[in-house]
Formats: C-alpha cells, sequence, structure tokens
C-alpha cells in the first residue's frame, strides 16, 4: 500500500524583483537566492486520493529571518499543456486570478476529459526531484535537463500556496531523453545517493518502491507530452 506523509516544511522567501530581473533562458526563473529551501521532519499519515487533493501544499513564502511550520499533503501534479492554454495561463496579472483559472479550469478539464495529459505523482516528487538533480529542492540547482522534470523550469506562481513550474515544448522533448536513460538500478543509485539529514524523510526500500512508482508514470507521461509537442506544467498545492 502506498504511504503519505505530512511534515514540516522551511521555505526560502521569493524576490519579485530578482526574478524580473533575470534575462536568462526564462524571465521568471527564480535565481539562487529565491530557491525553495525543505526541511522535512516526517511522519506517516493515511492515504487517500480525495482526502489528500482537500489538503493544502506548496511553497510558504517566509519573512527574511523567520520560519513557520505547516502540515502538508504534498501532492504533486503534471499537466501537458497547449500553447493555447499556455498563453491563457500567462497572460493574468494577478497570482490568484492564475491560481483559480488552473483550478477550475485547467484541473477540472483535465481531470474530467484528459487523463492521458496528466501525471499524479502523489507525495513522491520531493525524492523524485532530489534524485534527478543533486539532491537539493531547489529551483535552479542541479544538470540539465533532468532538474527541470519536476520543479524546475518557469516559476509561474509566486504567492506562498502554490507551485507552479512550467517547462517549454523543446525542454520537455529534452526531459524524455534524458529520462528514458535512467532504469531501475540507475533510479536506486541516484536515491541512495540522497542526503538523508537534507532528506528529512527515512530512506527504506518502501520509500523507494514508491518513489520509483510514481516516476515510472511520470516518465510515461512525458513521452506522451513530448509526441503530442506540449508544454508541461508541474504543480503542488499548499
Amino acid at each position: 500500500m502506498l504511504e503519505d506523509y505530512v511534515g514540516r516544511i522551511r521555505i526560502a522567501p521569493i524576490d519579485r524583483e530578482s526574478m524580473a530581473a533575470d534575462q536568462t533562458e526564462h524571465a521568471f526563473r527564480p535565481s539562487s537566492d529565491c530557491d525553495i529551501g525543505i526541511r522535512s521532519n516526517l511522519q506517516l499519515g493515511q492515504s487517500g486520493r480525495s482526502a489528500l487533493r482537500s489538503a493544502p501544499y506548496g511553497p510558504l513564502a517566509l519573512l527574511p529571518g523567520l520560519s513557520h511550520t505547516v502540515r502538508m499533503s504534498c501532492l504533486g501534479v503534471h499537466y501537458a499543456l497547449t500553447s493555447e492554454e499556455v498563453a491563457r495561463l500567462k497572460a493574468f496579472d494577478d497570482d490568484s486570478e492564475r491560481l483559480d483559472h488552473l483550478q477550475e479550469t485547467i484541473e477540472e478539464d483535465y481531470f474530467a476529459n484528459h487523463s492521458e495529459f496528466i501525471a499524479e505523482s502523489d507525495k513522491s516528487w520531493d525524492a523524485m526531484h532530489r534524485a534527478l538533480s543533486d539532491g537539493q529542492l531547489s529551483y535552479t540547482s542541479g544538470p540539465n535537463p533532468l532538474r527541470l522534470a519536476v520543479i524546475g523550469g518557469e516559476c509561474l506562481y509566486f504567492e506562498d500556496d502554490y507551485l507552479m513550474s512550467l517547462k517549454t515544448p523543446s525542454e520537455v522533448k529534452s526531459i524524455v531523453q534524458a529520462l528514458l536513460l535512467i532504469d531501475e538500478a540507475d533510479f536506486r543509485r541516484r536515491y541512495e545517493a540522497i542526503d538523508a539529514e537534507a532528506y528529512g524523510f527515512p530512506k527504506s526500500e518502501q520509500d523507494f518502491g514508491y518513489t520509483w512508482g510514481w516516476f515510472v508514470g511520470v516518465r510515461e507521461f512525458y513521452q506522451r507530452a513530448a509526441a503530442a509537442d506540449r508544454h508541461v506544467l508541474f504543480t503542488a498545492d499548499q
């Protein structure tokens, strides 16, 4: 049985001005000063998709020098979006309107009508991202293109209650080629290399199997997204 966890999350503040000034590949991609930093002190909980989807998750932006503790469901979902859908999502000036559009239009439509273009990852996306990047839970650290597969990419949401990171169709194609090179043995090696203290959750055979199982589904999703020449949006709710 797949088990869920709740934990403690500590996240650095997002600096809108430094993001806007970033003129690299993605104008809104956070600099290292804005990276997400998560320290989890985790306990096992009961699983249940409907309960998880109603529980909050995402980056809790903190004031400098302060820390907050929250219970989190950590539910991650990837969506493969068309260029028109991405343009609409990016057109909002207000983050709350963008989030409403995601939840009330994209999420409702995709779960009801386009299940082939979604991939849920439950709580496994934490370890999945660490295994695919450099062991840190950061937008920017780790090698390309694997660091983009989960939380890496263009940040579309800057409030404290949600994660939204976007990958372009060209990035999606690069990501899928890199993911296809990873077999279970390689993923295990990557998982075992995660720093246990930074991860904050006991590494185990059960946790590895849980993470690998969700990874396989995400990898298959990326193949479909690449074949359809779509963007990929990763989301997680607070």
